[in-house]
């Protein structure tokens, strides 16, 4: 016959996960803004710059719910028709100028940059809950 085992802790360990889930809940909306601020400032500098008005119409949106969050990085004003519509031919260039891309290759340069910060964090997060 089997011994029975008692396992204790079981509602320390629930509270400390839940802690943890509340903290990174809490932190989440900010790192990834954080993240996105390091892309929108890569994208800013290697922006074009003839009136200045591309660079500082690159702007973040960011959403968030309960467990979720989000940054998009993106260029206000960027629609055909509006006034900062020439972005796209920057970017991709047109029959008859070439192409001088800068949001993309700002994207690839910092997304390294972003995505250590952000782990960092977490990690950061993590440790403290320990």
């Amino acid at each position: 016959m089997a011994d029975a085992a008692q396992v204790t802790g079981l509602d320390d360990f629930a509270a400390s996960v839940d802690a943890l889930h509340n903290a990174l809940r809490a932190a989440l909306p900010d790192i990834v803004v954080d993240g996105a601020a390091i892309i929108e400032a890569e994208i800013r500098a290697r922006a074009p710059v003839r009136t200045g008005n591309l660079a500082s119409a690159i702007d973040t949106i960011e959403t968030h719910g309960i467990d979720t969050a989000s940054a998009i990085v993106q260029i206000d004003d960027s629609a055909q028709g509006q006034q900062e519509h020439y972005a796209i031919f920057e970017e991709f260039g047109t029959s008859k100028q070439p192409a001088r891309p800068f949001f993309r290759p700002g994207v690839q340069a910092a997304a390294p940059r972003a995505q250590e910060m952000m782990v960092e964090r977490i990690a950061s997060i993590i440790g403290d809950a320990q």
